[in-house]
C-alpha cells in the first residue's frame, strides 16, 4: 500500500518537474522572441508595447476621476473624506512605485540593447569636459 501511494507521488512529481520544465522552456523562448523582436524593431516596437499601456492608464484614470466624482455627490461624503484622501495617498503612493518598477525595468532592458540611460549620457558628458581639458592645457602649453 505505502509502495504505490510513493510511486504515485514520484509519478506526480515527475510530471510536475516535466511540466515545469516546459512551462520555463517556453517563457525562455519567449523572452528571445522579446530580444529578436527588439533588436530588429528597436524603439518602435517599444512604442507598440507602449500604447496599450497608454490607454489603459488614461482609461483607469478616468475610471478613478468618475467614481471620486459620484463618491463625492453622496450626501454622506463628508464623513469620509479623510478617508478618500487616505486612499489618493495610497493610490498615489502604489502609482509611483509601479510607474518606478516600471522605469527600473525598461531602463535594464533598453541597456541590454545597449541603448544609453541619462545617467550614462551624463557620466559622458563629465569624462568629455574632463578630456576637452586636457586637450586645450596641452594646446596652451605648446603655444
Amino acid at each position: 500500500m505505502a509502495g504505490r501511494q510513493v510511486k504515485q507521488v514520484r509519478k506526480q512529481a515527475s510530471d510536475l518537474t516535466a511540466q515545469m520544465t516546459r512551462s520555463w522552456s517556453e517563457m525562455f523562448l519567449a523572452g528571445l522572441g522579446v530580444v529578436s523582436r527588439f533588436q530588429r524593431e528597436g524603439a518602435t516596437a517599444v512604442d507598440r508595447l507602449a500604447a496599450p499601456g497608454r490607454k489603459v492608464g488614461a482609461a483607469t484614470q478616468k475610471a478613478f476621476e468618475k467614481a471620486v466624482r459620484e463618491f463625492r455627490a453622496r450626501p454622506d461624503v463628508k464623513q469620509f473624506e479623510g478617508k478618500l484622501q487616505a486612499f489618493r495617498e495610497e493610490s498615489d503612493a502604489r502609482a509611483k512605485r509601479i510607474e518606478r518598477a516600471f522605469q527600473k525595468a525598461s531602463t535594464e532592458v533598453l541597456s541590454r540593447f545597449g541603448v544609453a540611460t541619462h545617467k550614462d549620457l551624463v557620466a559622458l558628458a563629465h569624462r568629455l569636459d574632463r578630456l576637452t581639458s586636457l586637450v586645450e592645457a596641452r594646446a596652451a602649453r605648446r603655444a
